[in-house]
């Protein structure tokens, strides 16, 4: 029995986004659509445009099996950037 050429492709696209976002310039600039979808800035009056870029991201960041410990990591940072104390 074959692996389903649907299986294959899934594979084949996940390696692809490994290749292009989890690594070096890919990876700087996965950040970068990070901050401008401000997928760390989620607020409750977010239009569902907002909400849609933000989707995109982090399906991106599923797919490349994003270290989710680096997010926390840009999330305090964007606080120290910001002076917030929390």
């Amino acid at each position: 029995m074959s692996v389903p050429k649907v299986v294959k492709r899934q594979v084949a696209i996940g390696k692809a986004y490994q290749n292009v976002f989890g690594q070096g310039d890919g990876r700087l600039v996965l950040v970068d659509l990070m901050k401008k979808a401000k997928l760390l800035e989620v607020g409750p009056e977010d239009s569902p445009f907002e909400n849609g870029r933000r989707s995109i991201v982090t399906e991106i960041m599923a797919t490349v099996r994003y270290d989710y410990a680096k997010l926390l990591e840009l999330a305090e940072e964007r606080v120290a950037e910001n002076g917030a104390d929390e």
